[in-house]
């Protein structure tokens, strides 16, 4: 049976709260990545929460449109699709720019989803991808003895089925 520890990946990005999410957005980017865990401190490796690109956009999104029917009717897949609609809706690119370098001070912790669902090295990688699914979720960190040790991507399970 195939194994969740022979296909994650070891080198994990991690963030912790303290780090901002202009932090995070300009990893992703450079890493090319859509999400990362949330560690208490680099040392101990405990997980707290996760962050990603979704987190991120539908915290702008709330906070640069200020409505709940923004969030609630999630449709912008990406930042960049974000940024367009601000202008188109009104507001100018010095405005735009001004609120987002605002946000772009705001702390992970603030906007990290907080339920960790993770899954253990020994976990089937079929069992890996139910818990995908079930949670709508990319990606999944891997944690022994309370440590991180490992993310699982819906890109790695390509891998475990060539």
């Amino acid at each position: 049976m195939k194994k969740v520890k022979d296909y994650m990946t070891k080198r994990v990005v991690f963030f912790k709260p303290t780090d901002t999410i202009f932090k995070a957005a300009k990893v992703f980017c450079n890493k090319e990545i859509s999400g990362a865990p949330v560690v208490e401190d680099a040392k101990d490796k405990k997980v707290v929460g996760v962050i990603s690109e979704s987190d991120i956009v539908k915290f702008m999104g709330l906070n640069v449109f200020g409505t709940k029917k923004f969030a609630g009717d999630f449709t912008y897949q990406s930042l960049t699709l974000l940024f367009f609609n601000v202008i188109r809706m009104g507001k100018g690119y010095l405005s735009a720019k001004k609120e987002v370098e605002r946000i772009s001070k705001i702390k992970i912790g603030e906007v990290m989803t907080k339920k960790v669902i993770s899954v253990a090295p020994e976990t089937t990688i079929f069992d890996a991808a139910s818990k995908m699914d079930m949670y709508d979720i990319n990606r999944l960190p891997v944690i022994k003895d309370g440590k991180l040790v490992g993310i699982l991507a819906r890109a790695d399970l390509l891998k475990a089925i060539i």
